[in-house]
């Protein structure tokens, strides 16, 4: 089917030189818009981002070898290629915002012309601070370009529904997660109160067995510190179990309300 859309490209080109110029770019731009709308064409760009993606995978790791540079700029002149032949064959429906469309277009070319950066390396000087940051900086939005690869799946009948499901479950996402926040905001105040109040008795000398608050001001002593031990349970970073002890080392009441919250953000929120 490529080969088709190919040749049905070399076919309009070889007509349109016998018509007017205006026929003439509408032929074009019908050619154009039928080779970039063929699933193989859109498969095939999207076999070679994961290949650009595995490059910049073996430049991270073995440094930027001369071959692997090479490959980098013709698939980076490629993308560029590529972008130039779908505004052309869309025009300003292009960047038309239906169905989201729009702003992953706009998102593509922001990724693709970060690809002139690559052209223009060999002549900018690192030397300086300021070329020095605009390079690591380059070099740091290169990763994202992977992202284009995502564009491949769409044509995928099974990425496709999952696409579907993940775009429409974004809103419950959402809510769920600031439910989740919620609960574990009141539980840490709660818990880095009781942490503050018990780490400041301490310290004026009325308790002899100290030995649990090393773990009690790393866990709980902030609030901050209490949110990321309260995430931590809950997705299998630390051990609550662990988490509670200094806790229960003050009052056993506090391992009581401990489980209320593992209760409540397991198998209420998350579930």
């Amino acid at each position: 089917q490529l080969s088709k859309c190919c040749s049905s490209v070399g076919k309009t080109l070889v007509t349109c030189c016998a018509l007017p110029r205006r026929g003439c770019c509408h032929k074009l731009r019908s050619a154009v818009h039928e080779l970039v709308s063929n699933p193989c064409f859109n498969l095939s760009c999207g076999f070679l981002t994961v290949v650009y993606a595995a490059m910049l995978g073996v430049e991270v790791e073995l440094g930027l070898r001369p071959g692997v540079y090479m490959i980098q700029m013709v698939l980076g002149a490629f993308f560029i290629v590529e972008m130039l032949l779908r505004v052309f064959a869309c025009g300003c429906k292009f960047f038309s915002c239906k169905r989201g469309r729009g702003y992953w277009n706009m998102l593509d070319i922001m990724l693709v012309s970060t690809f002139v950066l690559d052209f223009l390396w060999p002549w900018i000087s690192s030397e300086s601070l300021t070329a020095g940051r605009i390079v690591r900086a380059a070099r740091i939005a290169r990763i994202f370009r992977t992202v284009r690869a995502a564009r491949a799946t769409l044509y995928v009948h099974e990425f496709r529904k999952m696409a579907y499901a993940l775009q429409h479950s974004m809103q419950t996402l959402f809510w769920a997660l600031l439910l989740l926040f919620v609960i574990m905001y009141s539980f840490a105040l709660t818990f880095t109160q009781v942490a503050k109040d018990h780490l400041n008795t301490t310290a004026n000398g009325t308790t002899d067995d100290v030995s649990y608050l090393d773990a009690l001001e790393e866990h709980w002593a902030t609030l901050p510190r209490s949110l990321y031990s309260l995430y931590a349970a809950l997705s299998n970073g630390y051990s609550w179990a662990k988490l509670v002890e200094p806790l229960a080392t003050i009052s056993w009441m506090w391992t009581t309300v401990f489980i209320v919250y593992i209760s409540l953000a397991v198998f209420g929120a998350v579930n």
